[in-house]
């Protein structure tokens, strides 16, 4: 934890270097669900939410809101598309009866498998030549970096 408070020394070359390809790796991801999202009509962020939904990471539509930073209409219009292609389901909130709850239904829960399978072939793949150890350092190097208030 404490190597986390403690500034990295970078030069401009290197952070860059790293601003480079955290730019680019979105476009490598979203290539390894092209497939579903064509084939069951997700969306741009469709197979993400998926994801979230679950993985319990989001449970109400604005959670998908305040996820993603984009608006409630962009996060509406993408969570009707997946209730259509029959994926993702509503019930109310058994805490706050005024609510919903986003859920998974059975062919929503099927494709979300799909995509975990994609996305574990990609990684998989993309980072064959390093160590587990490595790979699972690099992620929580991540997730520091995209966590970080």
């Amino acid at each position: 934890m404490a190597a986390r408070s403690r500034r990295v020394a970078l030069t401009a070359q290197e952070a860059g270097f790293i601003a480079h390809a955290l730019t680019l790796a979105p476009r490598v991801l979203k290539s390894a669900t092209r497939d579903l999202n064509r084939r069951h009509g997700l969306g741009p962020h469709g197979a993400w939410i998926l994801r979230l939904i679950g993985n319990g990471q989001v449970v109400y539509p604005l959670d998908v809101t305040r996820y993603f930073l984009i608006g409630r209409s962009l996060i509406s219009d993408e969570l009707a598309r997946l209730k259509r292609a029959q994926l993702i389901g509503y019930r109310r909130s058994a805490i706050d009866g005024r609510r919903v709850e986003l859920t998974l239904t059975p062919l929503g829960r099927t494709v979300m498998r799909q995509i975990r399978a994609a996305l574990t072939r990609l990684v998989a793949s993309r980072l064959a030549g390093h160590s587990k150890a490595d790979v699972l350092r690099f992620a929580s190097v991540l997730q520091a970096f995209v966590l970080e208030a």
